[in-house]
């Protein structure tokens, strides 16, 4: 057996000491021929490695969470509410607010056969989160249900997040080339005539699933300030 492996077989059977047999950290090191301190060190290394997994089910947390599901949804008429977790730090928040999204977006998904996208910080966040590795493979068609904005930013582009999505589902993309804001009524009238929107629009009709954000309106003046600059 190399060195290696036996580092490994010692840390998993002082670990199966610790956890398995309630011994104390004192007693084990007596058995090993160790201190005390030093037995310490290999649980918490054993735990670094993998070896171990310690994991604690907050029983009265997700009753609560349920609850408060169940209250929700009866008081506002939803179908379905889903409580992620949150932490003090606004990054973080984000990134775990976008994962659970992202689970929960494709889990209801899968019965489904037209998407269709808004737009928006959150959901070019979600989208990009999406690991061209692990595919989710889906068969359907994926629409914008809003034009895109005068802005650089891609995430007010809705046809730039079709795009990522159809490219990392399988899904069939179908885009809108229209702004979101028409600068006359002259502009409005001839994009209604277009092709483009005629065949959007027997996609709108048939939509069973849809992905839209709903947040605190920005303290910018408006959304393209905001998307511009912050």
């Amino acid at each position: 057996m190399s060195t290696e492996n036996e580092k490994i077989q010692r840390l998993i059977s002082i670990a199966k000491l610790y956890y398995l047999e309630n011994m104390t950290q004192s007693e084990i090191a007596k058995i090993v021929g160790v201190s005390r301190p030093l037995i310490s060190k290999f649980l918490t290394e054993a735990r670094e490695l993998g070896l171990v997994k310690i994991e604690i089910n907050d029983i009265l947390k997700d009753n609560v969470q349920e609850s408060r599901s169940e209250e929700l949804c009866k008081k506002y008429s939803l179908k379905d509410v889903y409580i992620v977790p949150s932490s003090s730090n606004k990054n973080l928040n984000d990134q775990i607010f976008m994962d659970y999204s992202l689970e929960y977006i494709f889990n209801q998904y899968k019965n489904s056969q037209i998407l269709g996208i808004g737009w928006g910080n959150t959901i070019g966040g979600i989208l990009e989160r999406i690991d061209s590795k692990n595919r989710y493979i889906f068969s359907g068609t994926v629409v914008p249900l809003i034009g895109n904005a005068p802005v650089s930013h891609r995430n007010y582009h809705t046809n730039e997040l079709i795009r990522m999505l159809s490219e990392k589902t399988n899904l069939i993309s179908k885009y809108l080339y229209l702004p979101f804001l028409c600068s006359s009524n002259i502009e409005k009238e001839m994009f209604l005539k277009t092709e483009n929107l005629r065949e959007v629009s027997y996609y709108w009709n048939k939509i069973d699933c849809s992905i839209v954000q709903i947040r605190n309106f920005p303290s910018a003046p408006d959304l393209a300030t905001e998307a511009r600059f912050g």
